[in-house]
């Protein structure tokens, strides 16, 4: 169970950057909880095979194709620090704050299937008779 996204203070508060911040870590858990199909692709053994003792898998189009199973963030940089440093030092967090002012300021919700905001009425009333007690 994945509990308190974005929550401070022992859930007292809430931080939009720290909930951006925490939905990077639930995708990374979810797709670590998938596992790795054992199978000769994932293995690699053609590639194995093929590059042999003293190559190098770098630039393996196997390698390339898979590369984001272990990358794939937003907010995480895998730069070298040289790099990170010649583009501002951008720190995650400050990454995760300015993602969620975006979303906030950006950001253009769905409708609701028509009746949905009629049915959403109905579910807090019962809960409002059920729990005014």
């Amino acid at each position: 169970m994945i509990y308190g996204p974005g929550m401070l203070d022992a859930g007292m508060n809430l931080n939009y950057g720290q909930l951006v911040l925490d939905n990077e870590f639930i995708k990374m858990v979810k797709f670590a909880a998938q596992g790795i199909p054992v199978n000769d692709y994932n293995l690699a053994v053609d590639t194995i095979k093929s590059v042999a003792p003293r190559g190098h898998y770098l630039m393996e189009e196997h390698t390339m194709e898979n590369l984001h199973a272990q990358s794939d963030t937003t907010l995480f940089d895998r730069q070298t620090r040289e790099d990170w440093t010649a583009q501002g030092c951008k720190t995650v967090n400050s990454k995760a704050n300015e993602i969620a002012v975006n979303l906030i300021e950006n950001h253009k919700p769905l409708a609701l299937p028509k009746g949905s905001a009629e049915k959403l009425k109905e579910i807090i009333k019962e809960a409002e008779k059920r729990y005014a007690k």
